[in-house]
Formats: C-alpha cells, sequence, structure tokens
C-alpha cells in the first residue's frame, strides 16, 4: 500500500492493525524501541482506495472519516427516551430516522459509513463548519452527486433583517477559513457541487445517501448552537477561540433565509464584502506568492505563454491524472489547447469535450504552439523527437516527466525548455502552480471559465 501515491493493491482479508515500528533517542546515544499502531481496518483501506484523495478539495493527505461518529456508537438503536435516535424520532419522525439507522446497520465500520476528508477539512466538518447535501444517486449506483455549504456565523446586530441568498458565499467567514480545489486552485464556494465516484460500486460502495442526508441535517442544526444566546463579546469572554461559537449579527450584515430541506432557517451574509448575487460567482484568479525560491526560467516561462496555441502530451480522461489536471488547468484560464493521446479519440470535461490528436505533429500550427508533457520519461523522449521535428519552438516539462536524457535532448533542441528547480513548487517548474504567474508575466489576459 502507497500512500504517497495513492496507488493500492490490497491483500488484506482481516481487520488486523498494522504495526509500524520506529526508533528514537532516549538520553545520550540510546534509542527505545517505540511501536504505533496505525489502526487502518479492511474497509478504512477499501475507502482510501474507493476515494483516493479528499473528497471536498481533491488532496492526497487525507483521513478516514466517519459519517455517524464512533462516540455515538453505543446509542445505536437504543430506545431510551434521552438516545440520540429518540431524539431525532421526535423531531424527523419514525419512517425517516428509521431508514436512517436501517442505513447504519448496527456499526459504525460499514464502508458506507467511511468518507476521505484532508485533515483540515475534518476538523471543519467536526465543528460544523460546513455540510455535504447529497443531492443524487446515479441508478448504476457509481456517481453520488452532493453540494456543498458553509455555515455563516452569527455576530451582535440592530440592523433590521431582510432576505438575501445564501449560495454567494465562499467560507464561513472571509478571515477564517477557506477550502481550495487541489486541481483547479479554484475557492470552493457554497452551493458547488461535489460529486462521488466509485468503479465498483459491489466491492466499494459509495457512502450511503441516507447517511449523508442524516450528517447534512444534524450539521444544520449543530450550526445553530449558541445563536439564541448573548453574546460574550461585549460582557468578557473565558474562551480565546472565535470560531467555535455562533455569533449574533452585526449591523453591516443582513440575515438570510434559506431552506435546507425540512428545515429553514436564518443566516448571515455580509452585505459589504461578498456579492449580492444570489449565484455563485466565478472565482477570482488565485494570488500567488511574490516571493520565489528560483526565477532564473522567468524569461523562458513568459515565452512559453506568449505563443498562440498550447497541447498537453499525455492528457488523459483520469481525473487522477496530471494529464486530466493539466488540461482542466488550460480549460479553466480559457487557453486554447489541443490534447495528444493516440489511444483515445476525446476527452471529456464536465463543461465540454475536447479532441484529441495522436501526435505533435499532427497539431494545425505547431510553430505557434507550445507543449506541456505529462508522460513517462521514455515516452517523453519520443514525444520531445516529434515535436522537435514539427517545429515546436517551446516545451514544459512537468516534474516526474524527464530523466537525465530526456532533459539533455530537450535543452539541445528547442527554443525554450522548462524543467527542474525553479518556480514555488518543491519539485520544480509546474503549470498547476507557476502557470498563473507566466500568464501575467506574458502580459496575456484571461477569464475564469467554468469547469
Amino acid at each position: 500500500y502507497n500512500f504517497h501515491t495513492a496507488s493500492y493493491n490490497i491483500p488484506f482479508v482481516s481487520r488486523k492493525p498494522f504495526v509500524v515500528e520506529r526508533q528514537r533517542p532516549r538520553g545520550s546515544g540510546k534509542f527505545v524501541l517505540v511501536t504505533w499502531f496505525i489502526k487502518l481496518s479492511l474497509n478504512d483501506l477499501q475507502c482510501l482506495e474507493r476515494d483516493a484523495m479528499c473528497t471536498v478539495t481533491l488532496g492526497y493527505v487525507v483521513e478516514v472519516a466517519r459519517i455517524y461518529p464512533v462516540s455515538l456508537r453505543s446509542q445505536i438503536g437504543s430506545t431510551d427516551q434521552f438516545s440520540i435516535w429518540s431524539i431525532l424520532q421526535n423531531f424527523w419522525g419514525e419512517n425517516r430516522v428509521a431508514r436512517w439507522l436501517e442505513a447504519l446497520g448496527g456499526t459504525t465500520e460499514r464502508l458506507t459509513n467511511l468518507i476521505c476528508f484532508a485533515p483540515t477539512v475534518h476538523k471543519c466538518h467536526q465543528k460544523a463548519l460546513f455540510a455535504l447535501q447529497p443531492i443524487t444517486l446515479s441508478s448504476d449506483k457509481r456517481l453520488l452527486t452532493t453540494k456543498f455549504w458553509w455555515f455563516p456565523s452569527f455576530k451582535p446586530c440592530q440592523a433590521p433583517m431582510i432576505e438575501e441568498g445564501l449560495s454567494h458565499h465562499t467560507s464561513r467567514d472571509n478571515k477564517i477559513q477557506k477550502f481550495f480545489d487541489n486541481m483547479s486552485c479554484q475557492v470552493i464556494c457554497s452551493g458547488d457541487e461535489i460529486l462521488l465516484r466509485t468503479n465498483d460500486p459491489e466491492r466499494l460502495p459509495l457512502p450511503s445517501f441516507e447517511l449523508l442526508q442524516m450528517q447534512y441535517v444534524l450539521q444544520c442544526v449543530a450550526a445553530l448552537r449558541g445563536a439564541g444566546e448573548r453574546d460574550e463579546s461585549e460582557y468578557g469572554d473565558d474562551d480565546d477561540d472565535d470560531v467555535d461559537g455562533l455569533r449574533m449579527v452585526e449591523s453591516d450584515e443582513v440575515s438570510t433565509e434559506f431552506d435546507i430541506g425540512d428545515i429553514s432557517w436564518s443566516s448571515v451574509a455580509a452585505s459589504r464584502s461578498h456579492p449580492t448575487s444570489s449565484t455563485v460567482p466565478s472565482s477570482p484568479p488565485i494570488k500567488r506568492h511574490t516571493a520565489w525560491r528560483d526565477e532564473s526560467g522567468s524569461t523562458d516561462v513568459k515565452r512559453f505563454f506568449s505563443s498562440r496555441h498550447f497541447a498537453i502530451a499525455g492528457a488523459s480522461n483520469d481525473h487522477y491524472e496530471f494529464g486530466y489536471q493539466l488540461l482542466t488547468w488550460y480549460h479553466q484560464h480559457s487557453l486554447p489547447v489541443t490534447p495528444i493521446n493516440p489511444r483515445v479519440a476525446s476527452i471529456a470535461l464536465p463543461s465540454t469535450e475536447y479532441r484529441t490528436v495522436s501526435s505533435p505533429s499532427t497539431l494545425g500550427e505547431p510553430l505557434q504552439t507550445s507543449l506541456s508533457l505529462a508522460t513517462p520519461p521514455p515516452v517523453s523522449l519520443q514525444v520531445l523527437q516529434d515535436a522537435n521535428a514539427a517545429g515546436i519552438p517551446a516545451v514544459w516539462l512537468q516534474p516526474g516527466t524527464f530523466d537525465d536524457a530526456v532533459l539533455e535532448y530537450a535543452r539541445q533542441n528547442f527554443a525554450v525548455t522548462i524543467a527542474g528547480q525553479g518556480g514555488h513548487s518543491d519539485d520544480g517548474w509546474c503549470v498547476l502552480v507557476d502557470g498563473e504567474w507566466g500568464l501575467g508575466a506574458a502580459g496575456r489576459t484571461w477569464a475564469a471559465q467554468k469547469l
């Protein structure tokens, strides 16, 4: 099992946890054996195999989260009047609660109760700062569509309440927390669709629609905690954490009403810091760091993005591959791009489909085209040879696409070669990280385009 590359070949057939041994110094020159137990059951491993990355941010550093928490496991099926299930029945009726209980199946350790979150996302979810609302499950049970919702904060207010849409929120509070899509680098906003997928609905079923629905409703309720209490900021506050509690509304903010299924409740929108439109706005360009570790290739980056056209060798329909991520980046930055892949006729993005070409030699205007590579080194060398024969002037080799031979060939045969150390990424020059800065350096204007 490879945690770094998220590649999976799982032979485990039991729930026995891994034992990982490490040594650390104790005192002068002495070592003591320390053993950690990483409690990953077969269900945990299958969840990692199914999701592969954070379902919200698409980041690769993940934790396995329980939709219905382990802390409430002892109350499953309890008929005690003060149990969570009895309380739920009082508000949502026996039939709905029975469906939730049936989906749980008497235990928290089911794959349908598990979902992968990045650590920060997991913590924000535990604090009820956001929720995922299940929308539809495909007939083949391979695709579950959800919507992401931030919950706003409450601050003191003496202004009258007016109505306004909620879906423009980019975060619970602009100064508290934001999430970014790791593939597109766009801010995740309220109302954005989060798609959960599985390639094997029998062995690796998606999270339960019913459990996600229960979790969504309870997150909405949890987000209201303390909303009716006095604000302690005027009387002294013993708690330094402003994130945990909900606050009342400040005078420069307005209250909004929105519907969450069977719950209708008041939320808050800062009218001065957010657009007033009820639609989700196009995300603004991401502002990158200006303190670059190495700008020695900045002239080449400028020349690369000065081309009229762009192409991607190794473009792929696999959402987890660099070839797909590069195509989404070029698309979202409104750049004319052609994917190169001799094995497929087209590559589909959610909003459009791109026809592929089989080789750099078949590009329409190769002399006016800059080429990005997302191929393994042996393939990269052949691609570069074809590109050189076609007259392509500039190439960008993503990290991991080249070895010494590939790099030497590129630097000897192209006017512009971007590869290796430089830019802002620790792994070297990367279009996904350095691309927007390069567009600015080239004086190229662009408008954010929906994926």
